[in-house]
């Protein structure tokens, strides 16, 4: 399940809403064992399964493997109106929090061109 400012997003959400007023969205899954995260952006597509979207770093799939999607949160930051918007928030959201400098992290780049030494 999706929270969006402390809601379940999927009780607020009118599918045809959203997905014509926003491209999509930024996003922070935290495991609640470790509070290691990842923050991410999602697209909102027809035909894309954006609900059950968990993110594409391998160490945090991994993660979920072992401890199971319930241990993790997911949380949308923000819901973007356009590509570039998405792009600049989505880097905003992990300079924030110091993706790249903490170990509590899964992110292990930025935009694919800015990397953590733990890579």
């Amino acid at each position: 399940m999706w929270y969006f400012e402390n809601y379940m997003f999927d009780a607020l959400v009118d599918e045809t809403y959203y997905l014509n007023d926003y491209v999509g969205f930024v996003y922070k899954i935290t495991n609640k064992h470790t509070n290691r995260f990842y923050i991410g952006k999602k697209h909102f597509h027809i035909g894309r399964d954006w609900r059950n979207y968990y993110g594409s770093s391998k160490l945090l799939n991994k993660d979920i493997k072992i401890y199971g999607k319930d241990s993790f949160t997911r949380e949308i930051i923000c819901l973007c109106q356009d590509e570039k918007d998405l792009t600049y928030q989505e880097m905003r959201y992990q300079c924030k929090n110091d993706s790249l400098e903490t170990n509590e992290s899964y992110n292990q780049n930025i935009l694919g061109r800015f990397f953590t030494k733990k890579c």
